[in-house]
């Protein structure tokens, strides 16, 4: 009878899966899972408050920009409205009150378009308040 012998590399064998098993039942007792979920989240977190805070600063720039363009240009708007106003033959005070009612018109509906939180806010604040009674 003739025997035979394993082919076997059995170093070989255990420097593959003795210390797999090793790290997996080390994994298993620290619950690196859980920690590094909740790392994950804390840094998801983290980024996001970053990205607000970016996207804050950005808007405060942007509406300062705005601001300041506006201000250069308003006295070219009230030139082209007097020479309007002239070409009308109408008072100051007419065409001024009128013109004051469009720009409120056509602006707080866009305000309130623009800042729907804002205005759920302003909304709820106004009909909360309680209302007087008139005095006897």
């Amino acid at each position: 009878m003739k025997l035979q012998f394993n082919q076997y590399n059995y170093s070989h064998i255990s420097f593959n899966f003795l210390p797999n098993i090793f790290y997996k039942k080390i994994h298993q007792a620290l619950d690196i899972d859980d920690e590094v979920a909740q790392f994950e989240k804390r840094l998801v977190g983290l980024a996001t408050r970053l990205q607000e805070q970016q996207e804050k600063r950005q808007a405060t720039l942007l509406g300062l920009i705005s601001v300041v363009t506006t201000l250069s240009s308003a006295g070219d708007i009230m030139s082209l409205l007097e020479g309007f106003r002239g070409n009308l033959g109408w008072t100051a005070m007419t065409f001024y009150t009128l013109v004051v009612l469009l720009v409120l018109a056509v602006g707080l509906p866009a305000l309130a378009y623009l800042f729907p939180e804002l205005t759920r806010k302003f909304l709820k604040q106004v009909r909360s308040k309680p209302k007087r009674r008139p005095r006897k």
